[in-house]
């Protein structure tokens, strides 16, 4: 394959316009030309933003007839595996939207197909590409704060206040599950890849009165046991009508700790100027959307397996299904009995 790569945009939503403009920074890596959604009108305005690019309302007739090298998935999750599976079948290669499909059983599907027809399917786990998140694995390899011990993890929202009564992501059979899919699953991927594999969960979960017409769970709280001996607790709500933090991250180690309260901050007793205290750390920011984009492009032309690919991201997939099995049953689930099913 040589650049730039071209491109398949299939669903011109909301954040479909952040993976454009990243694809519209990268024109040495990209060049979009076809954009699909159902809504005309949607995928032409996208279409024209990309520079006038082919229009398609039927991802089958893109797939069969538009000269793309690969698509971009940014659609509704119970849409993702279907859609997935149709492009590796036509030999495209993939970026999906987080999360990677309703369910395990879906995402080993979409492996299964990648694996068959050859191609290369990323998922856009975009925490593990924002600046700061590569800085504090950075420091965590370093062991800069020892041996982790303990994470605390929080993300907070209020469905009902940011999407009309009645979306799809009120809806599991169309959203998969509630706040632990669609929110919780940027931090459980994001600490498989700082901390460690997760082996065992324990859950419980809410229903508010403050979503109406939610049928699954706005409130999760999660116990999270790793192979290296450290536990986290994670929390995925949909139910904060205000938050102090937004999305939350402590990370506890033997010789310091990780916050990002007001700022990312360290302590640690292993560096004199943050010993004893908690010291900024001033991280120049980046487009998270933008380095996932790059790396899926970089990937493709180097034939490079992607650091959030299919077959990672199984793990988180299992991680989610796990929770909710163990907030079903009452009762701690092992990761090795999730994924073996």
């Amino acid at each position: 394959m040589e650049a730039p790569i071209k491109l398949g945009m299939i669903g011109c939503g909301g954040i479909a316009k952040a993976h454009l403009r990243a694809c519209m920074q990268l024109s040495h890596l990209f060049r979009i030309v076809a954009c699909c959604d159902v809504r005309k009108e949607a995928a032409e305005k996208s279409a024209e933003s990309a520079g006038n690019a082919l229009v398609f309302t039927d991802y089958r007739e893109m797939l069969s007839h538009a000269d793309i090298d690969a698509v971009d998935i940014t659609l509704p999750h119970h849409l993702h595996a279907e859609v997935a599976i149709a492009a590796a079948e036509a030999g495209k290669h993939v970026l999906v939207e987080k999360p990677m499909a309703n369910n395990l059983a879906e995402a080993k599907s979409m492996v299964d197909a990648a694996d068959k027809y050859g191609v290369t399917l990323m998922v856009a786990q975009s925490q593990r590409y924002m600046a700061e998140h590569r800085e504090i694995k950075r420091l965590l390899n370093e062991k800069v704060i020892g041996q982790i011990l303990y994470v605390r993890a929080s993300v907070d929202q209020h469905l009902a206040a940011i999407r009309p009564l009645g979306d799809w992501l009120f809806k599991r059979s169309l959203a998969g599950g509630g706040s632990v899919i669609s929110i919780g699953v940027h931090k459980i991927d994001l600490l498989r890849w700082l901390v460690g594999e997760i082996v065992a969960v324990f859950a419980v979960e809410r229903q508010s009165p403050i979503n109406p017409g939610m049928d699954c769970e706005d409130i999760s709280v999660a116990i999270l046991e790793f192979e290296n001996g450290a536990v986290a607790d994670l929390a995925s709500l949909y139910a904060a009508k205000a938050s102090p933090w937004s999305e939350l991250l402590a990370i506890y180690g033997t010789e310091g700790v990780i916050h990002n309260i007001g700022g990312w901050h360290i302590n640690s007793d292993k560096v004199s100027e943050w010993k004893g205290k908690f010291a900024k750390l001033e991280i120049q920011p980046e487009d998270p959307f933008r380095n996932e984009l790059e790396h899926f492009g970089n990937c493709l032309l180097s034939e490079h397996e992607p650091l959030t690919s299919g077959h990672d991201n199984l793990k988180t997939m299992a991680v989610i299904e796990a929770i909710y099995l163990s907030a079903r049953e009452q009762s701690r689930v092992e990761l090795s009995e999730v994924m073996a099913t």
